[in-house]
């Protein structure tokens, strides 16, 4: 998930390209910090086995028992 239509779709050529054998990869533009945004990724997506998230300053552990208080700014 990105903002940048464009490098999200360079970005998951390369993940395609060197994991080709490991499965499917999925890039879905959106704006990780809107709430509705993360919900409809999340329902386009379907069911996943990972979830890589590189922005902000997330602590570990499962991201869908993670409180949303706990990852909005402020």
């Amino acid at each position: 998930m990105a903002r940048d239509r464009d490098r999200l779709a360079a970005a998951v050529d390369r993940v395609r390209t060197s994991a080709a054998a490991i499965g499917t990869v999925t890039g879905i533009a959106a704006d990780g910090s809107d709430e509705h945004d993360l919900r409809r990724v999340l329902d386009e997506a379907g069911p996943v086995d990972h979830v890589l998230v590189t922005a902000g300053d997330l602590a570990g552990g499962p991201f869908l028992d993670t409180p949303v208080a706990a990852v909005r700014p402020g």
